[in-house]
């Protein structure tokens, strides 16, 4: 203890039982005084009652066999660790920088004393993301509308396996590097600006900053979309370089995808740039996008980066530098028709209708020769046909002159999916009087149909149109002039989704759930997948205006787990389901909250984000652990009760207001899942075969010169099989039945039943008799289990009837490994015509009716004579 205080090492408590990787030590600091008049000397504050410890110095390099060698003096070592949460923004690549250690603070003079090198650091470049873009929707500067991010991650498969390779989160750094040229706004309704001094720590990230953030993500991967985000976290810089910084990150191995392309919704503005003379807008630089690596392995490493520009084939911001025309009225400019009590519900061959109003003057009217764009939102689901049919309604404001109305589709991005309605009123000639001017109080309602309505939804939320004038009628090379851009009022728009656009289903027990699958059983637990097909994003802090909800069948009960830091609704992601991929589309809803979000009420398991701002993006993939007691009568995977649905509810942006009506509560959605080994539409719920015996005729191991042995197998069932179902048996490790075709017959007839025989006497199956038994072997695997064995499945021809006891025998050689001693592990299954299991022994098949044991090898035959004594009756 003495030379550990002197030296200022010491050992951790637990030296002995830590893992090897851990540190063994620890130090504390002793504080080094020179002593005066001579440098050479230093004194550390240390020291000890009487008696007074001895200490020898071994001087470094001594040979204790060459008396002539003293050594090299003595030595000091650093000890001394620094940590700081402050870290280095690199803003270009460069080598070798030093890193010294300094004490104090500045100098008056902005001197900073270093006292010693400690290291380097090198700065690299990451790969070069191409082609990353952002698309404006209105071409007004100075305005808050939304915008669109898109970029395509690696293609080449060096950079691309580093999404692949990722153990822990991947994250994605959006960085706004000239804010003073195009900045952020909220998701709010309002969209005001994100203000400077609000930010989100590291520690802190949340969904509910991500919804404060993006209106939408979406992703080309139909199969997991956009990675649902744990959180993300932001901060604004201020001074000659403004820039703001935002991070999603994402849950672990379930990041983005290598060559895949990602679009992010946000609202944003273009300032007045030109009047600054900045030149060509296209070549300005506005934001970065940056893929981060494994948030453990390799914390400050890119994985690429990408110069986001505007895109090139899109539409350029252009100047309003007056009160010119065109302009929509500041009160009713653009009015939303139709609805009732305000909303509006869209189906599809629904034609949206609307009213028109100009501006207050004459030159401020829209007129013939303009454009007006109506913006269809959400961006990332509306893809209508490129032609569409408008006109105005007859009977509408009948004196003004209305004619000639096209109507085409454009894309806010170039190339993507269409979701602007582009309408150009009357014709482009000076001399045509067939379009009125629109101001003061004039109107008209314009019907526009042909549309496409998107399969998936959203909630009652508003749109936006933008007009623009023709400049000069008649000329063409100045189209699209003093755009003006407004947000619609009156009713609001929503749309529930389609039948099939919500994905839910369930893991099957192939992928990892439901391994308790009894009736009966408790805490069991279950995984449901989910895409949700449409954004909940929570705009009410009353926190009741978005949720989403999981009803199980009748029976079922949704139990909560115990509120804490570990969100137990959370998959694990080594479930056998994802295999060895990455991405796994794995995103874990949580609020933030102890309980994350989640209520629980019989049958029903309920997610509430956190408000405002929780949000859960649409087609984003989700998987959610739910831990249940089982129903306590069985319930096939057939049975029509049977049946797991889903249901999204919201009230939209009118969230808080009087009379808003919540939509979507009253639609449930099925889970469907195609034919898929890991998954399915609904879990079976198992009969329990309670009395059952599996009787070998050798226990020995097999030798070269023994045949195959028959088992008997008898068993009862509780539920009944419709014809052309499955007898299944599965054995433990070792045990050979013949692959592909096992060898099943029937007893003999000593042991069935005759005419005379009371009903609890053994049946024989009910196979087709004009052909030998149809027996099939199948080497199976357990998830995540290595070691295989052998299942044999026997097809039925007609019904197995419920609460009978049927017997047959199959060949089966035993194990030839005399370390296998198989007292489990023996299991009798009934499936019906599709595959679904029915009944199952719910533990080992046991030798003895009543016994907990299945039968096992052995090396010797003595075991033999006492197993056939112990089945004799009355003993």
């Amino acid at each position: 203890e003495t030379v550990s205080a002197l030296k200022g090492v010491y050992q951790y408590a637990d030296i002995d039982e830590q893992d090897f990787q851990a540190p063994s030590t620890y130090s504390t600091p002793h504080r080094v005084i020179t002593v005066p008049g001579h440098p050479n000397r230093a004194r550390i504050q240390i020291g000890w009652p009487e008696p007074r410890p001895q200490f020898v110095v071994i001087f470094s390099g001594t040979d204790p066999n060459r008396p002539d060698i003293i050594g090299e003096g003595g030595q000091w070592t650093h000890h001394t660790e620094g940590f700081t949460k402050e870290e280095i923004t690199g803003l270009r690549a460069r080598a070798n920088m030093k890193v010294c250690w300094s004490y104090g603070r500045p100098e008056a003079t902005g001197v900073v004393k270093y006292v010693e090198e400690v290291g380097l650091l090198t700065i690299t470049d990451p790969a070069v993301m191409e082609g990353a873009t952002v698309s404006i929707s209105t071409l007004k500067l100075n305005t808050a509308a939304p915008m669109i991010l898109q970029f395509r991650t690696a293609t080449s498969e060096q950079i691309g396996l580093k999404y692949e390779q990722a153990e822990d989160s991947l994250r994605l750094k959006i960085i706004f590097t000239h804010p003073e040229f195009l900045d952020l706004h909220t998701t709010d309704t309002s969209a005001p600006v994100l203000p400077y001094d609000d930010f989100v720590d590291f520690t802190q990230a949340s969904q509910q900053a991500c919804g404060k953030l993006f209106l939408e993500l979406w992703s080309e991967d139909m199969e997991r979309g956009f990675p649902l985000p744990r959180g993300c976290h932001y901060r604004s810089y201020t001074g000659d370089e403004p820039r703001r910084e935002i991070e999603l990150i994402f849950e672990r191995k379930s990041g983005l995808r290598k060559n895949t392309l990602y679009q992010m919704v946000f609202n944003a503005h273009i300032q007045d740039v030109l009047e600054a003379g900045t030149g060509d807008l296209l070549e300005d630089t506005f934001m970065q996008v940056i893929p981060m690596d494994d948030v453990s392995a390799r914390p400050y490493e890119a994985i690429e980066r990408g110069d986001v520009k505007l895109h090139p084939d899109g539409p350029i911001p252009k100047l309003d530098p007056v009160d010119a025309q065109p302009e929509f009225s500041r009160v009713s400019g653009f009015k939303i028709i139709g609805g009732y009590k305000e909303l509006l519900l869209l189906e599809p061959g629904d034609a949206l209708q609307f009213e028109l109003m100009g501006g207050e003057s004459q030159g401020n009217m829209i007129t013939a020769g303009c454009r007006l764009r109506i913006y269809l939102f959400p961006f990332t689901q509306w893809q209508t046909t490129r032609s569409c049919t408008a006109a105005c309604l007859e009977g509408a404001e009948a004196s003004f002159p209305c004619d000639h109305i096209t109507c085409e589709a454009e894309a806010v991005v170039p190339g993507m999916n269409a979701n602007i309605l582009k309408l150009t009123l009357g014709k482009l000639d000076p001399t045509w009087v067939g379009f009125g001017n629109l101001y003061n109080t004039e109107k008209t309602r314009i019907r526009v149909g042909a549309i496409t309505m998107p399969p998936g939804g959203f909630f009652a939320q508003r749109l936006a149109a933008q007009v623009t004038d023709a400049g000069i009628r008649g000329n063409t090379d100045v189209l699209d002039q003093y755009p003006d851009y407004t947000i619609s009022v009156g009713d609001l728009v929503y749309k529930l989704p389609s039948e099939g656009q919500t994905v839910a289903k369930v893991v099957s027990v192939a992928g990892g759930a439901n391994s308790r699958p009894f009736r009966g059983d408790t805490n069991n637990i279950l995984y449901a997948r989910l895409m949700l097909s449409a954004t909940l994003l929570a705009r009410d802090d009353s926190g009741d205006d978005v949720r989403f909800r999981i009803t199980l069948p009748a029976g079922y009960t949704c139990k909560m787990p115990d509120p804490g830091v570990v969100n137990e609704w959370e998959a694990p992601d080594d479930l056998p389901v994802f295999g060895s991929e990455v991405p796994q589309g794995r995103g874990t809803p949580d609020d933030g909250t102890l309980n994350h979000g989640w209520t629980t009420s019989g049958n029903t398991c309920t997610f509430t984000p956190a408000h405002p701002y929780g949000v859960i993006y649409q087609g984003s993939s989700m998987m959610v652990r739910i831990q249940v007691d089982n129903p306590t009568a069985a319930l096939p995977r057939s049975s029509i009760a049977n049946k797991w649905t889903f249901m999204q509810t919201s009230y939209g942006v009118c969230a808080g207001q009087d009379d808003c009506q919540r939509q979507g509560e009253d639609r449930e959605y099925m889970f469907l899942s195609s034919p898929d080994v890991k998954y399915q539409s609904n879990n079976a719920v198992l009969g329990r075969i309670l009395r059952s015996t599996i009787q070998p005729t050798n226990f020995n191991l097999k030798d070269v010169r023994d045949t195959m042995q028959d088992l008997r197998i008898f068993f009862q069932t509780e539920q009944e099989v419709s014809g052309g179902g499955e007898i299944r048996v599965k054995s433990p490790y070792g045990f050979n039945f013949g692959v592909p075709d096992c060898q099943a017959a029937d007893l003999e007839d000593s042991y069935y039943a005759n005419d005379g025989n009371p009903a609890m006497a053994t049946l024989r199956l009910p196979v087709d008799r004009s052909i030998p038994f149809q027996c099939t072997t199948l080497v199976v695997t357990d998830p995540g289990d290595t070691v295989s064995y052998q299942e044999i499945r026997i097809r039925l021809r007609d019904i197995l009837v419920a609460g009978r006891y049927y017997g047959f025998k199959v060949k089966v050689d035993n194990p030839t490994d005399a370390a296998v001693f198989a007292h489990d592990g023996w299991r009798i299954f009934t499936a019906d015509s599709e595959g679904f299991v029915v009944d199952g022994t719910p533990s080992t098949v046991p030798f003895v009716d009543g016994d907990g044991n299945s039968w096992g090898v052995y090396t010797g035959s003595g075991f033999y004579a006492r197993a056939l004594v112990a089945t004799q009756p009355g003993l």
